[in-house]
């Protein structure tokens, strides 16, 4: 198989996705609080909405992927080719991609209520903290300390330091759910 998305239209999936999260975004950090959520009592319920979006896509013609855990502990599936698909069938597949992740995740609210359960507090937000900047540190980025703001932390990090940006997606929803501020 080429990939499971092509580059134009993982760009864009990427784009949406970031903006999705950031329209839905919740403020703040946690750290105040002193008790973390315990384990996902949506997780089922989550999943299930995942698959539905994956279920909707192959029945407009699509050959998904199995629903898969990405770094940063979200849900997801991808969309495959064997060979390069056309501009417009990209397009097209784009836009029934959306169109199902909005019917099945957004509407429901089943994602947000996900993600929302994931955010640490208290001292769980602290070491997880340290943790991140210790792992941005191995990737050469400096000058991050706990309770930095997402924004300063984001600023930080250059698009092509891969190890860095990994770092930051494993864990930028524990610690700031969807605020992108």
């Amino acid at each position: 198989m080429i990939g499971a998305i092509s580059g134009l239209f993982r760009s864009v999936v990427c784009r949406a996705i970031v903006v999705a999260l950031a329209s839905v975004a919740v403020g703040g950090c946690a750290a105040e609080s002193s008790e973390s959520p315990g384990p996902s009592v949506n997780e089922a319920k989550y999943r299930a909405a995942v698959q539905k979006a994956a279920d909707c896509t192959a029945e407009k013609g699509w050959n998904v992927s199995p629903v898969e855990r990405e770094i940063d502990g979200t849900l997801n599936f991808s969309m495959n080719w064997d060979t390069e698909p056309p501009e417009q069938e990209s397009r097209q597949a784009e836009e029934d991609y959306l169109a199902c992740k909005e019917e099945h995740l957004m509407v429901t609210g089943a994602e947000q209520e996900y993600i929302d359960s994931m955010r640490l507090t208290g001292a769980d937000w602290n070491q997880a903290y340290r943790e991140m900047v210790s792992c941005l540190e191995d990737a050469e980025v400096t000058g991050i300390v706990v309770g930095d703001a997402v924004d300063k932390v984001v600023d930080a990090i250059p698009l092509d330091n891969i190890a860095a940006n990994e770092c930051f997606s494993e864990y930028r929803l524990v610690l700031f759910g969807n605020s992108m501020e």
